[in-house]
């Protein structure tokens, strides 16, 4: 497995154990995140800007667990496309499943952008 695809993994595992300190050593400075139209509402730029945000969404769970179904990868653009579905708890014990995508750009081996894209309609129904 290329270590862009290990990176990946790295971060699902860091939302699988709702552990935002991990993220400290897999970003790069002006990462980006990008998951318009969800409940969190977020398009953002920069590592403690990401950080803070993830801290703040595992705050609202109880559990997370994201299992990859498919891992792309194009390697001339270093990006990583990861096919989910998840299981989800929140903090206020209401659970739904849901599935999806994530694109990760990386540079010089660190995560530089973050885009998912997954059903918003059913994350704001659980968080509302």
């Amino acid at each position: 497995m290329s270590t862009n695809k290990q990176l990946v993994e790295k971060l699902i595992k860091s939302f699988n154990t709702l552990d935002h300190v991990t993220l400290w050593d897999i970003l790069t400075d002006d990462v980006k995140h990008t998951a318009n139209g969800t409940a969190f509402g977020t398009d953002l730029k920069g590592k403690e800007a990401y950080v803070q945000y993830m801290r703040n969404v595992f705050d609202r769970f109880k559990s997370i667990e994201f299992r990859p179904l498919r891992i792309y990868e194009d390697v001339d653009f270093g990006t990583v496309v990861l096919e989910w579905e998840g299981e989800f708890t929140t903090a206020k014990d209401i659970y739904y499943a849901s599935r999806g995508v994530f694109v990760v750009d990386v540079i010089e081996g660190k995560i530089d952008w973050v885009r998912d894209y997954f059903d918003t309609e059913k994350t704001k129904t659980a968080h509302s």
